[in-house]
């Protein structure tokens, strides 16, 4: 029995799911923005820490994975703004990228996208079957084309 399925958000769907999160919750519109750019899991996302980030070869290091095993991510121009943008509001105390609104380290990543999927669901009852546990899922066909290919050009010789 197949239990997979794949659900991707249009873009009409992510603007009503960013406009909530811009009034709601500003300070996490860059996580869902590298969430969208890197396909990055919930966990990746959320135990990434500075010392992971280059800017300069425009890459997250990544050393734990699901599978377990280490990889990179490519940053396109969306992505490396999201992580500027978390920059600024970085703790002095914690070495995560992504924090609460306190900048604390954030215990339940899970609960501030599940509100925000609340109120989604109410101006789009299409939004229903979206998920919140896992918010890399929203890269459509277009956007995983471009990732694909991005890819394949920064690992060719030069």
């Amino acid at each position: 029995m197949e239990n997979s399925r794949a659900r991707f958000v249009s873009y009409e769907e992510e603007a009503i799911i960013r406009a909530i999160i811009r009034e709601r919750c500003p300070i996490h519109e860059p996580e869902l923005t590298l969430a969208l750019e890197t396909g990055m899991r919930r966990s990746e996302l959320y135990s990434l820490e500075w010392d992971r980030v280059d800017l300069e070869r425009r890459q997250l290091h990544l050393l734990k994975t699901k599978n377990g095993t280490a990889r990179v991510v490519i940053l396109t121009e969306a992505a490396v703004s999201a992580i500027k943008e978390l920059w600024e509001h970085r703790s002095s105390t914690s070495p995560q990228v992504c924090l609460t609104r306190y900048g604390e380290p954030m215990v339940s990543p899970r609960a501030w996208f599940e509100l925000v999927m609340q109120e989604a669901v109410k101006k789009n009852s299409s939004l229903q079957d979206v998920k919140g546990g896992d918010i890399r899922k929203f890269l459509d066909s277009t956007r995983q084309f471009n990732l694909r290919r991005l890819r394949w050009i920064s690992l060719q010789p030069s």
